[in-house]
């Protein structure tokens, strides 16, 4: 990761400068920058080559759910955004996620499982250029899995950790290690990322049919 740059665009100053402690600890070879709202984060984008790693408040003073991330989309398509946010419903990760959001991070999560899931999406092609691969669909994840599977499918996309979902729920972290196998199975996905966007899909689907 050596040579990436950060970009926090974050309203709340204390948040601010925690998350970049956080970085500056978890990644002392990159460097970071920071601003308080989304014109100033416009121009910092426009102005940093290459395009940094931009962890994106979706609450903004002069923006508001995904009018931000479309804004920096339009003038940096290939952008790399982590959105951010205390709303971690299935609902909006969909919709920032199907906008072209690389990933999505909680605020309400510990700051090691923050760094951890952040180290994951950096690593992951961006979302917008995996290709058109498309997982086996016939079902809902409703169908496809089991009552716990399904537990563990919903905790898995609150960005838990399979420690954490063991002690959530009360089973062994090797037994969840073995749901999550079988999740990735059952749906037809290729890794625990997949499986939670299509999670995520399909929980905004049912809501809206019913």
């Amino acid at each position: 990761m050596t040579g990436t740059s950060f970009l926090i665009i974050e309203d709340h100053p204390i948040f601010r400068q925690a998350l970049v402690a956080m970085l500056e600890n978890a990644f002392p070879d990159n460097r970071c920058a920071t601003s308080g709202t989304l014109s100033e984060g416009k121009r910092l984008v426009e102005a940093t080559k290459p395009a940094p790693i931009v962890i994106l408040d979706v609450n903004l003073p002069d923006s508001q759910g995904t009018d931000g991330a479309l804004e920096l989309l339009r003038i940096a398509p290939g952008l790399k955004i982590i959105a951010l946010s205390a709303d971690d419903s299935a609902q909006r990760q969909s919709r920032l996620l199907k906008l072209g959001v690389h990933g999505f991070l909680s605020k309400t999560i510990s700051s090691e499982l923050f760094i951890n899931r952040l180290s994951e999406l950096i690593r992951e092609e961006r979302n917008g250029d995996r290709g058109q691969f498309e997982p086996a669909r016939g079902n809902s994840t409703a169908n496809a899995l089991s009552s716990r599977q399904h537990a563990v499918m919903l905790e898995m996309s609150r960005g838990r950790s399979n420690k954490e979902i063991a002690l959530s729920l009360g089973i062994g972290v090797e037994t969840v290690k073995t749901h999550v196998s079988e999740i990735i199975r059952r749906l037809g996905v290729r890794n625990r990322a997949e499986a939670i966007r299509h999670f995520l899909e399909q929980e905004v689907s049912t809501d809206g049919a019913t």
